[in-house]
C-alpha cells in the first residue's frame, strides 16, 4: 500500500456561512417529511380532478395555499434555529469550530487545541462530495466540512485516494469515484446532450401527436369525425392545464404520451451524470423534469374522463331512444362545454346480428323516420350528418319540455333537445343533447 509521504493536514472553520452550507447538505428531518407531504398533495390532487368535485378542488387550492404558507413560517423558523444552534456551538463547543484534520493511513486525527480524537476511516458514516466541499459525516451532528478551495488539487486527490481506499461502503465509494475519473472534455457527449435537450422540448409534440395516430389506428373515421376537436383542460384553484385534442375520442388514447416519457427522463440521468464531471448540462435536467411532468399529467388524462365509457351506461338513455339496444356494443360519451352542443353520444355495432337487430327495432318504431319523410319545419335541429348511401338514414327528435318526437312546440322559448340520428351503413347511432331557443313560426 502506497504511504503518504509527507504530512497531510486541513484547517477547518466553521462560519456560520459553512454551517448553513452543511444544512443543506445534510437538511433537518422535517424536510424530508415535507417532501412526504407533497407526494400526498399531488395524489389528492389526481382524485380531486378526476372526481369533478368543485368543492374539492376549493378544498385543494386552500391546502395549496396553506402548504406555502407553512413550508414559509418554517424556513423563518429553520433559519432561527440553525441561528441559535450555531451559536451553542460558538459558546461551548469550540472544538468543532476551529480545528485541524490530519490524514494518516489508516485513520483521521481531528485536533484542537485541547483535544485530540482518533476516528477509523471505516466509522464515518457517508463521505459526500460536492464542486466546493468534501463533507464527512461522523454521526447524526458531526460533519466535518474540507473546503476545497483552501486545498491544492494533488492534496485533494490524495484525500480522495485515502477515503476511497479505507472506507468500503459502496455508497462512499462511489460518491468519491466520480470525481477520481480524470476530466475529459466528453465533445462526443456534449453533442448527444445538445441533441437529447432538442429533443426532450419536441417530445411535448410527439407526445400529443402519437395519441392521434393511435386513435386513427384503432378507431373509425367515422367515429372521430362525429365528435369536434376540445380542449381539455382542468382548473386547479386559480391554475390551468390544457390540451387541444383533433377529436374527442383522442382523450382515451393520451396514455400513448407516455411511450416518449423515456427521453425526458434519458435527459434527466445523463444530466446528473455529466454535471458531476463537469459538462454544463443542467439544461437537460431542467427541461427533463419539466416535460416529464407534463407528459406524466397529459397521460393520466386518459383516465380522468375518458370518451368510450362501458356499454352499459347507454341504458340510461334508453327509454328516450325508445328501442331495445343489443346486448353488446360501444358506447362513446362526452360533455363539452358550450351552449349549442353540451352532450355527444355515439353508440356503435360491430356485430352483424346486433346492427340488424337495432335497425329491424328502429324502422318498426314510429318514433323514428326515414330522412325522406322529415318535417322541414324540424330538420333545422337535425344537427348530425348521414353518411349512408345506399340506404336512408333514420331521424328522431324528442323534445323533453313537451315529451313529443318529432313536433315543434306550440310556444317561442329554450327547450332542452334530443336530436338522434341511426346510420344502417355504419350500424351506428348518434346522439346530441343540447339546449336552443325554438322559434315556432305562426
Amino acid at each position: 500500500m502506497e504511504k503518504i509521504k509527507e504530512k497531510l493536514e486541513v484547517d477547518v472553520n466553521v462560519t456560520y456561512e459553512e454551517y448553513k452550507k452543511i444544512k443543506k447538505e445534510f437538511p433537518y428531518q422535517f424536510w424530508k417529511r415535507f417532501k412526504k407531504v407533497v407526494i400526498v398533495l399531488l395524489v389528492f390532487l389526481f382524485f380531486a380532478i378526476s372526481s369533478e368535485q368543485p368543492e374539492l378542488l376549493e378544498d385543494f387550492e386552500t391546502f395549496v395555499i396553506l402548504l406555502i404558507f407553512t413550508y414559509m413560517i418554517s424556513k423563518i423558523i429553520e433559519a432561527i434555529i440553525r441561528k441559535q444552534n450555531y451559536k451553542k456551538m460558538l459558546n461551548s463547543e469550540i472544538e468543532n469550530i476551529h480545528y485541524t484534520i490530519f490524514f494518516h493511513e489508516d485513520y483521521l486525527e481531528k485536533r484542537n487545541k485541547n483535544t485530540i480524537e482518533k476516528i477509523p476511516y471505516q466509522e464515518i458514516w457517508k463521505i459526500k462530495e460536492t464542486e466546493t466541499h468534501i463533507y464527512l459525516r461522523l454521526d447524526k451532528e458531526n460533519i466535518i466540512p474540507i473546503n476545497k478551495s483552501i486545498c491544492e488539487e494533488d492534496k485533494i486527490k490524495e484525500i480522495r485516494r485515502i477515503l476511497f481506499e479505507h472506507n468500503t461502503k459502496k455508497e462512499n465509494q462511489k460518491e468519491l469515484e466520480e470525481y477520481m475519473k480524470p476530466p475529459k472534455e466528453y465533445p462526443k457527449m456534449k453533442k448527444f446532450l445538445i441533441a437529447l435537450f432538442i429533443l426532450t422540448i419536441v417530445s411535448i409534440w410527439i407526445g400529443i401527436l402519437l395519441p392521434h395516430q393511435i386513435a386513427k389506428l384503432n378507431l373509425p373515421s367515422h367515429v372521430l369525425e362525429f365528435f369536434p376537436s376540445i380542449e381539455l383542460g382542468y382548473n386547479v384553484g386559480h391554475f390551468k392545464y390544457t390540451i387541444n385534442v383533433e377529436n374527442a375520442p383522442v382523450i382515451d388514447y393520451l396514455w400513448a404520451a407516455w411511450l416518449v416519457l423515456p427521453i425526458p427522463i434519458l435527459s434527466i440521468i445523463l444530466g446528473k451524470k455529466y454535471k458531476k464531471r463537469k459538462v454544463k448540462c443542467k439544461k437537460n435536467i431542467v427541461a427533463g423534469i419539466i416535460v416529464t411532468l407534463i407528459i406524466v399529467f397529459m397521460g393520466f388524462m386518459a383516465y380522468i374522463n375518458p370518451v368510450e365509457q362501458e356499454y352499459k351506461n347507454a341504458l340510461d338513455d334508453q327509454k328516450i331512444l325508445g328501442v331495445k339496444l343489443p346486448k353488446e356494443g360501444r358506447l362513446f360519451k362526452i360533455k363539452i362545454n358550450q351552449t349549442k352542443n353540451p352532450q355527444l353520444i355515439y353508440l356503435l355495432w360491430n356485430n352483424k346480428d346486433d346492427a340488424n337487430s337495432i335497425y329491424k327495432e328502429i324502422k318498426e318504431n314510429k318514433n323514428w323516420i326515414p330522412q325522406s319523410k322529415v318535417d322541414p319545419d324540424i330538420s333545422t335541429s337535425l344537427i348530425s350528418k348521414c353518411i349512408s348511401q345506399k340506404e336512408e338514414c333514420y331521424y328522431s327528435i324528442y323534445i323533453e319540455e313537451t315529451k313529443e318526437y318529432n313536433k315543434l312546440p306550440e310556444k317561442n322559448g329554450l327547450y332542452n333537445v334530443h336530436s338522434m340520428l341511426y346510420d344502417p351503413e355504419i350500424s351506428s347511432l348518434k346522439m346530441e343533447k343540447f339546449t336552443d331557443f325554438i322559434r315556432v313560426n305562426n
